[in-house]
């Protein structure tokens, strides 16, 4: 692309490249190649930026994990664990809250479908069907879901473990609200 002098940086450009590796493998292949990490779960030691994915959603008080608004905003969020336990190991779902019912109705639909059944409306909602089987009484463990001060620790934790920063990511009818609410978590102020 040419442009007017001083209208565009000079080329090239450096960007930094920084890779979604898991497991040991994959991190030690990301410090080979990579100027940096996206983690899911928990940061990577020496990696310099190590930007952790957290996914939930901040609790109003008097907030539950059963409250309506939170089972709207995390149910599609532990949706997509079941979907990945059901890829990886579909007995592994049972051990997920209320999992037995999640998956025999899953495994009611034809078995050509069945990954189209699933996956519909896959960390947006739960029209699938099977989804609104999904018990969020655990969605503190298994998301970022929480209190203000129990999120602001579990940061700090996180921070304290090598993260230079998270990705945040959340779901449900009413995104605007969870980013505005996780952006004064953090005291995000616009530039």
């Amino acid at each position: 692309f040419l442009a007017s002098p001083g209208l565009l940086p000079n080329r090239p450009i450096t960007t930094p490249l920084l890779l979604a590796a898991q497991g040991p493998k994959g991190r030690a292949v990301a410090k080979e190649i990579a100027d940096g990490l996206v983690a899911l779960g928990s940061p990577g030691q020496g990696f310099d930026p190590c930007l952790v994915s957290i996914n939930g959603t901040v609790l109003d008080p008097g907030e539950t994990a059963t409250s309506p608004r939170v089972q709207a905003a995390v149910a599609p969020l532990l949706g997509t664990i079941y979907h990945s336990t059901l890829a990886r190991d579909p007995e592994a779902v049972k051990r997920l809250p209320n999992g037995q019912a999640w998956l025999e109705s899953v495994m009611q639909v034809p078995e050509p479908i069945r990954h189209l059944a699933v996956n519909r409306g896959h960390n947006w909602d739960i029209s699938n069907g099977h989804d609104a089987l999904i018990d969020t009484s655990a969605a503190e463990q298994m998301t970022f879901t929480g209190t203000p001060d129990a999120l602001r620790a579990r940061l700090a934790k996180l921070e304290a473990e090598g993260a230079t920063g998270v990705i945040f990511g959340t779901s449900g009818a009413d995104v605007e609200r969870e980013l505005h609410a996780f952006a004064r978590l953090v005291d995000l102020r616009p530039r």
